[in-house]
């Protein structure tokens, strides 16, 4: 599977026409590898366990709680995470959010709640399940201990996320040293969300323009958000980057239903051709706004907060910018490297929103792709658009 025959692409003469780096002189650290090495180290001990909520016993008291599946099972004791010092601990908190919307409960109440009136609910819950009920059925991620088998997720049986460490390493396996790791957050043990930005070094959108075409991956293992890749424009000398958007969405998005880390793999050629056939365009945006002035630094402001996902604090932060730089900000694209520049003092996430809200001010906006089918997702449409990006919604 591919776009545009990109399943026989030569990934290293389409990105560099000098070819790759010769045997003599040994791969580039690029830090993929290193990142590859990384999560495959927290993924060491941990497997999936069917769990059947309509036969699983649920129990709690004051030191935690768990499910004891039944007689039989490989693994029969799961418990969840608990720590008295952090109990706010997003890692800890997921697997409850995921049970609890299992029952349909608000966590915060069943959390404050009795251990009894905890069994209680459940008990109720599992009495309403119908036979071939979908509810019923999950997989738990989860970390074998030495005394102690502990849940790191709680998804549905027909959304597994594939493992970030298999993700990633499809990057390096399709592009091998030929991009780099601008960045990454959430490689830590059990991470909720893993959030990696890749650069291509040697891919300049234009030889009048530098900056360099990348790609963002958002992904979770544990089930804790969507997975998104985006296409975008980095700029290597002020660290900042443009983020392109395909029908007002990202280039690829996926729920995980059917997804799995080949069929990523089969689609990131596709990735680097649509980029690489829109650089004159995204070449012509960035040209027209280094030459287009700002008519009211003030209404772009407005214009470029009202993205979604803009929070008060990031609005304010742009108007701040703004207003700190007004004399130097001559240009659009002036104005879209302070606001690019601005999205650096947020979280990861948030950056994403900022920079999205940027491309989109420059006009980094294309067409939606075709919805290319993945194995397991039949039910993709295509638009009858002949090359894109693959958006595949769970």
């Amino acid at each position: 599977m591919g776009l545009m025959g990109t399943e026989n692409l030569d990934i290293s003469s389409f990105i560099d026409p000098d070819g790759p780096s010769s045997p003599e002189s040994g791969p580039r650290d690029t830090g993929a590898d290193v990142l590859v090495r990384c999560l495959m180290s927290w993924s060491e001990r941990c497997k999936d366990v069917p769990v059947d909520l309509r036969t699983a016993e649920f129990s709690a008291d004051d030191n935690g709680m768990r499910l004891t599946l039944p007689e039989g099972s490989a693994t029969r004791k799961l418990d969840f995470k608990r720590d008295p010092a952090n109990p706010t601990d997003p890692r800890i908190i997921l697997p409850q959010k995921q049970f609890c919307s299992m029952l349909g409960v608000p966590r915060g109440f069943f959390m404050i709640s009795r251990p009894a009136m905890r069994e209680r609910m459940v008990k109720t819950w599992q009495s309403s399940l119908e036979t071939d009920d979908r509810r019923a059925r999950c997989i738990a991620r989860v970390r074998e201990g030495d005394s102690v088998t502990v849940i790191r997720a709680l998804v549905p049986e027909r959304a597994v996320p594939p493992r970030a460490c298999d993700i990633v390493r499809m990057v390096v396996e399709t592009f091998h040293d030929l991009v780099c790791v601008d960045f990454v957050h959430g490689d830590e043990k059990d991470d909720p969300v893993l959030h990696a930005r890749f650069v291509f070094p040697k891919d300049a959108l234009s030889e009048s323009i530098d900056l360099r075409m990348g790609f963002d991956l958002v992904l979770s293992e544990l089930g804790a958000c969507p997975m998104t890749i985006d296409a975008l424009l980095h700029d290597p000398q002020a660290g900042i980057s443009f983020v392109a958007s395909y029908g007002g969405e990202p280039f690829f998005s996926s729920k995980y239903e059917g997804l799995q880390a080949k069929d990523v793999q089969a689609m990131l050629p596709g990735l680097l051709a649509r980029i690489r056939l829109e650089a004159p365009e995204m070449a012509a945006a960035i040209t027209t706004a280094i030459a287009d002035s700002v008519y009211s630094v003030k209404q772009d402001c407005m214009t470029i907060t009202r993205a979604k996902g803009v929070t008060t604090a990031m609005r304010r932060a742009v108007f701040h910018e703004a207003a700190e730089h007004a004399i130097s900000i001559v240009s659009r694209m002036d104005f879209a490297r302070h606001v690019s520049s601005v999205a650096k003092d947020f979280d990861s996430m948030k950056r994403l929103v900022l920079e999205r809200a940027a491309g989109r001010y420059l006009n980094l906006c294309f067409a939606r792709s075709p919805e290319i089918p993945v194995e397991g997702n039949g039910n993709a449409e295509r638009d009858g658009k002949d090359d894109g990006a693959a958006a595949v919604e769970g």
